[in-house]
């Protein structure tokens, strides 16, 4: 499982290192950091939506979402 998970942040840390180069991303994010960050947001948000059931998957995503695009956001 760890494997899956580093393979999957290299993954997304490219995707946002393509970002910064295209002058999308701020330069100074640290993309294995924030590849991480990610990870971890959508496996607490699967983990919150089946367990509390308090609130459902595809609103906890967006507000993932916002929050991680406002924070890359040049």
């Amino acid at each position: 499982m760890a494997q899956v998970f580093a393979k999957t942040a290299r993954f997304i840390a490219g995707i946002i290192d393509q970002g910064k180069a295209a002058g999308e991303i701020r330069r100074k994010v640290d993309s294995m950091t924030v590849a991480h960050m990610i990870l971890g947001m959508l496996a607490g948000a699967s983990q919150q939506a089946s367990t509390a059931r308090a609130q459902p998957l595809n609103k906890l995503l967006s507000e993932a979402r916002a929050m991680t695009l406002a924070y890359l956001a040049r």
